[in-house]
């Protein structure tokens, strides 16, 4: 049975997300495509123009649209254009995640939230991730893609998880076929 994601979009434009969207569903092979369109909530700019989990209407709005549609797994892209907070200031993000937070519980779902790195090459992914310890304390598990060779294109992904050990990393390239 296909999972009900909900896609939050904020990242790319509105043409941008859809052009993704459509390839993505054009490189799905399914005799059941109505399966795919009936399980997939999409909230991009084209939706919503502007969607901040810290603006009050907006995210009782979002709230609401979830509520109908019941994902069991939710994603939002990209963390830093979704809120107005500080990305430095542990309450301003406290406060945002609290709302984050409020979602996976009202909505019974998981999130991925798609969040940038810092500058920093080493350390861990929680120290390298961009803003205020608030948010690599909040996260469960990390996912983590880099670029591991620039010449090939052969990215990382990485992982990191509170309570086990993580997974080997896993190396993969993203081929196109074109339009």
């Amino acid at each position: 049975v296909p999972t009900k994601v909900a896609l939050i979009s904020r990242e790319d434009s509105a043409a941008l997300t859809g052009y993704r969207m459509k390839n993505l569903w054009n490189g799905r092979q399914t005799a059941r495509p109505w399966l795919i369109e009936s399980n997939l909530y999409v909230n991009s700019r084209m939706q919503s123009p502007e969607l901040i989990l810290d603006d009050y209407e907006q995210f009782q709005e979002l709230l609401a649209a979830l509520r109908r549609f019941k994902p069991e797994f939710a994603i939002f892209d990209v963390f830093n254009v979704l809120h107005s907070g500080d990305e430095n200031d542990n309450t301003e993000m406290r406060a945002v995640l609290r709302q984050l937070s409020k979602i996976q519980s009202e909505i019974g779902c998981g999130l991925a939230v798609i969040h940038h790195y810092n500058k920093t090459l080493g350390g861990r992914m929680t120290q390298r991730l961009r803003g205020s310890s608030a948010i690599a304390g909040w996260v469960e598990w990390l996912i983590g893609i880099s670029m591991a060779d620039e010449a090939s294109k052969t990215r990382k992904m990485e992982f990191e998880l509170k309570a086990a050990e993580a997974p080997e990393p896993i190396y993969y390239k993203i081929i196109s076929t074109g339009d």
